[in-house]
């Protein structure tokens, strides 16, 4: 349903729905809006044109007024806009044709005085500016000469108007008595800035499957604890973060009876249900409040054919080779957070259920389910627990930015975390600065894939499992509040903090062939695994070959024991201090003096305690 305006309407709507639309400044001033005003000889064109720019009716009309330029400032959108008069005394029916073509809104201008003008408009007008544009542009009707009527035209119009469903508006007006002539052209603005047609279906009086599926991606993300209710402080951040206005008890008991009038379940004790909340944004549509509901729909990344916008879901973001980039704490809070929501048993894992939940608004799905190279931490049953769900995120952070960003803004990163861009997850350091990084990198070289997968698998999921089905690309595994992403020498980036060679034995061919792996790397960065089978404290390692062939520290490592720990721990410290692997005494030295540290530590602590007993 259509809204028409009669002449006796108060001219008051820019003040009435400026405060609304203020959040879209920003997103509407790289928009222009060109308006196109026909219609029959006589009908007040070009005087409605003159009194809208002058604020008072010409005692002279020319034929035809040049083109008007309002600039965005003077707008309440704050867009500018072009106003293009015709008259058919001075251009062809093909000038005509090209500004139809040119135009984003057309206003037709009948004379409400005149049955014959009123006709016209179904006989003539309408069909010929649907001819040429498809019906693809709206359509906004001006019955001019209002001061001369005594009845509105407008139950004459209405029957039009359901005929034809690019008709945004119609609205009556005075040029003389500058009667609705600042809402005429606001109205004409509003139809390309806040469309209607995409939203709504007259002939069904119902809002369109893309726009109902929009609203519940915004429903879910607004629905702080995910029990399907928006509560009243739900509603008052909403307000805020759409609107940047307090949402006002009054206002809220209003939006309450409108929805518990109208939408059968969409008010609970619990709060506002998702079919209520999309209720209220028919009636916004059916008010001819759309801005309202598009102003919600932008304020969440969609465009005019309700798509979320490239650059909101994954804008440019460059990274240069002589940084790595990581999670900002920001975006590891909201991904804590999301997975917390969604954990609805507080079990610490996130069964399939639940999954399939969180990501139900989202293009990638459950993406981590569909990666059999990444081990992750799983519990028995493969439900990812909170560790694995954040280190998946981190891998992805710096492996693929597209899909990382994607899952951050379809699950409401920006309304979340309080940001207007996605771009905020992430951070660039330099490598170098390793006390500002969580964050580190290991390539991993073995000559068998089945051994680097099966020490992936021990080291990413924490279990040891002999047969491995899938070949394992990736770990990530975190420990003392640090991450390493250990990468199989294929696909490692080309700058890494660490590498670390696997041996399947320790004889004197593996130690050659390690020799020529190593052969060119800095040997700060590098240390040797042996993987054994066997108890690694009781492996007998050549020390003097060791020594002769001039290679790292090499530690043995049970895959069936927790050997694999230390080996992480080993490696995160050797990546924030490369100097460590130099010798087995550094490595002794730096424990000893950790030891020392954790020590006073203690002490102090426990004198403070017992002194203030």
């Amino acid at each position: 349903m259509r809204v028409a305006y009669p002449g006796n309407y108060p001219g008051n709507c820019h003040t009435r729905i400026r405060r609304s639309v203020l959040s879209l400044h920003e997103m509407t001033n790289d928009r222009k809006v060109r308006i196109l005003v026909v219609g029959d000889a006589k009908t007040g064109k070009t005087s409605l044109i003159l009194s809208l720019v002058s604020e008072e009716f010409p005692d002279i009309v020319p034929a035809r007024s040049e083109e008007i330029t309002i600039p965005a400032e003077v707008t309440p959108e704050k867009v500018p806009t072009y106003i293009v008069d015709y008259s058919s005394s001075e251009q062809t029916l093909d000038n005509l044709k090209d500004e139809i073509r040119r135009a984003d809104v057309i206003c037709i201008v009948y004379d409400v005085t005149s049955g014959e003008s009123v006709t016209r408009l179904s006989t003539h007008w309408l069909p010929f500016v649907k001819q040429q544009t498809g019906g693809t542009k709206p359509i906004i009707l001006i019955g001019n000469k209002d001061d001369l009527q005594h009845a509105s035209s407008l139950d004459q119009v209405m029957p039009i108007m359901e005929q034809h469903k690019e008709v945004e508006t119609c609205i009556e007006c005075s040029a003389k008595q500058l009667k609705n002539i600042s809402e005429m052209f606001y109205y004409a603005q509003k139809a390309v800035l806040y469309p209607t047609s995409p939203l709504f279906s007259p002939t069904d009086e119902c809002l369109l499957p893309k726009c109902v599926s929009a609203l519940h991606r915004i429903f879910r993300i607004c629905d702080s604890n995910a029990d399907g209710f928006l509560t009243d402080d739900d509603l008052r951040v909403f307000q805020s973060r759409c609107f940047d206005s307090q949402l006002e008890p009054d206002a809220l008991q209003n939006i309450k009876d409108v929805i518990r009038g109208g939408s059968s379940g969409g008010l609970t004790k619990d709060g506002v249900s998702v079919d209520g909340f999309v209720f209220l944004h028919k009636v916004f549509v059916q008010r001819g409040r759309q801005e309202t509901t598009w102003t919600v729909l932008r304020a969440f990344g969609y465009d005019d054919s309700l798509e979320l916008q490239p650059e909101y879901v994954c804008p440019r973001f460059d990274v240069s080779s002589e940084f790595v980039v990581e999670m900002t704490l920001k975006s590891f809070e909201f991904l804590t957070q999301l997975f917390i929501v969604y954990d609805k048993d507080g079990d610490g894992v996130l069964s399939g259920v639940e999954e399939e939940t969180l990501c139900g608004v989202s293009s990638c799905g459950v993406a981590w389910r569909n990666e059999n190279a990444i081990a992750l931490q799983y519990d028995t049953h493969r439900n990812i627990t909170l560790n694995g769900f954040l280190n998946y995120w981190s891998l992805k952070a710096c492996t693929d930015l597209r899909l990382f960003f994607t899952f951050l803004a379809e699950n409401g990163y920006t309304f979340g975390a309080d940001t207007h861009s996605v771009t905020s997850a992430v951070k660039m350091i330099e490598p170098a600065h390793v006390t500002s990084r969580q964050l580190f990198h290991c390539a991993v070289y073995c000559q068998s894939s089945r051994t680097v997968t099966k020490f992936l698998h021990r080291v990413g999921t924490g279990r040891h499992k002999s047969d491995v089905l899938n070949m394992m690309k990736y770990a990530v595994v975190t420990n003392a509040g640090k991450s390493l992403i250990l990468y199989t020498s294929d696909v490692a980036p080309e700058w890494v903090d660490i590498n670390l060679v696997i041996m399947e034995s320790c004889d004197v061919d593996a130690l050659e062939s390690v020799r020529a792996v190593v052969n060119g790397i800095d040997s700060s960065r590098v240390m040797v695994a042996w993987v054994c089978d066997t108890n690694p404290d009781v492996a007998q390692i050549d020390a003097e070959l060791v020594r002769r062939l001039d290679l790292p520290v090499i530690k043995p490592v049970g895959l069936s024991s927790e050997g694999c720990l230390p080996l992480v721990s080993d490696l995160i410290e050797a990546a924030w201090n490369p100097q460590l692997v130099k010798s087995d005494a550094g490595g002794i030295v730096l424990k000893m003096m950790l030891s020392f540290a954790v020590g006073l530590v203690a002490v102090f602590f426990t004198q403070k305690f017992f002194r203030q007993s």
